[in-house]
C-alpha cells in the first residue's frame, strides 16, 4: 500500500517467486494469524491515502477487507440464525452452521484422532484462523498488542 501511495505502479511479474513456510502447529499458525489481524486492521486506515486507480480497488476489496471481515460475517449470520429460528430453512442453516463448530471442536479436543480423517482438520484450522483475526482485531483496538515478528515453530 505504501509503494501506491507514493505514485508507483504494481507490476504482475509471473516469473517472481515467494516462499512462506507455514508454522508446524494449529497453535503456532494462530499466534502467527494474530500478529498478521493487528497489522492488517493497524494498515486500515492507510487504504484511505492508497490511490484508487485500475483494478486496485478491486483487489484491496475483495482480497483483503472481505477476507478480514469473514469472522464478523459468521458471527452475524449465526446470530441471525438463532433469532429467525422460527423458519426451517434457518433451522437448517442454524444446525449446520452448529454442525460445522462442532466438528471445528472435534478437530480441537481429538487432534490426533482426526487427523486420520480426510478434511478432518478443516473446520478446525478454519475455525482458529477466524478467531484468530477476531483476536487481533480486539487487540489493535485496545492497543494491547504491538504486532511485533516472531518465530513460531
Amino acid at each position: 500500500m505504501r509503494t501506491r501511495r507514493l505514485g508507483f505502479s504494481v507490476l504482475y511479474d509471473p516469473e517472481a517467486v515467494a516462499i512462506e513456510f507455514p508454522a508446524s502447529t494449529v497453535s503456532g499458525e494462530f499466534t502467527r494469524r494474530v500478529r498478521l489481524a493487528v497489522g492488517s486492521f493497524r494498515a486500515v486506515g492507510g487504504l484511505v491515502r492508497v490511490p484508487w486507480k485500475g483494478f486496485t480497488p478491486f483487489a484491496l476489496i475483495s482480497h483483503k477487507l472481505l477476507r478480514w471481515l469473514v469472522p464478523f460475517f459468521a458471527i452475524t449470520l449465526l446470530a441471525s440464525n438463532v433469532v429467525l429460528m422460527r423458519s426451517p430453512s434457518y433451522r437448517v442453516a442454524l444446525a449446520a452452521q452448529v454442525l460445522f463448530y462442532c466438528w471445528a471442536g472435534l478437530g480441537f479436543f481429538f487432534y490426533q484422532h482426526m487427523r486420520r480423517v480426510r478434511y478432518g482438520l478443516v473446520p478446525y484450522f478454519l475455525f482458529a484462523m477466524h478467531l484468530a483475526f477476531i483476536v487481533g482485531f480486539f487487540r489493535c483496538l485496545v492497543g494491547s498488542d504491538r504486532a511485533v515478528w516472531q518465530k513460531v515453530s
